[in-house]
């Protein structure tokens, strides 16, 4: 499938899940999902899309679990996509995203996994998921970071953040050990394949 018209989805009001997983999509008409109140779970992985569809995606306002994995996305404004209140899941893993912006307006109240890794990623922005007070998931792997973004992560934006992958990062420092913002929630953090040469326990002393 290349192309879909607008009005595919017309007479599906009563639609829960989509799949549209493994084409050749480059885009998606801004009005496609209008008519699916019901819609919970979007799948749209492994197609060749590039610019975002935010308003084909944004009117879906019952989404929970959102999949753009292995399409050609470079950047993520997030404040177009307001409308997603009851996201809880969002995979945007193996992509080119360089950059990410737009939190100050987001609304991702139940939000538990978010999935970015792959990409193109150097640093997040300072209120990277300010709202994310039920965030337990981030993968961040196969990025280019250098040390974990301290500030993005810290417990006033995500302070129920259990598991952090930063695997297959070029970290050459764990943790920026002026700063003094923690991670209290922290179980499992992933940090093989880096360029760590020595670490000490003075690494992990903001994780208690």
């Amino acid at each position: 499938i290349t192309s879909l018209p607008w009005n595919v989805f017309g007479f599906n009001s009563d639609l829960v899940r989509i799949s549209l997983a493994g084409n050749q999509l480059p885009m998606l008409p801004a009005n496609i999902f209008k008519s699916l109140k019901a819609l919970r779970e979007l799948r749209l992985s492994n197609n060749k899309i590039n610019t975002f569809p935010y308003v084909a995606i944004n009117e879906t306002v019952g989404l929970e679990v959102l999949v753009l994995s292995g399409n050609k996305l470079s950047s993520i404004d997030v404040s177009k996509l307001s409308g997603l209140f009851k996201i809880r899941e969002i995979q945007l893993q193996d992509n080119v995203i360089t950059s990410l912006s737009g939190f100050a307006s987001a609304n991702w109240s139940h939000l538990f996994s978010l999935d970015l890794s792959k990409n193109i990623l150097s640093a997040l922005p300072a209120n990277f998921l300010h709202f994310g007070s039920t965030v337990r998931r981030l993968d961040l792997s196969h990025n280019r970071f250098r040390q974990i973004p301290t500030t993005a992560l810290s417990e006033q934006n995500l302070p129920s953040l259990s598991w952090l992958n930063l695997t297959l990062n070029p970290l050459t420092q764990v943790h920026d050990l002026s700063s003094l913002r923690l991670y209290p929630s922290l179980e499992e953090i992933h940090i093989s394949g880096t360029n760590l040469t020595i670490v000490t326990s003075k690494d992990f002393e903001a994780f208690p």
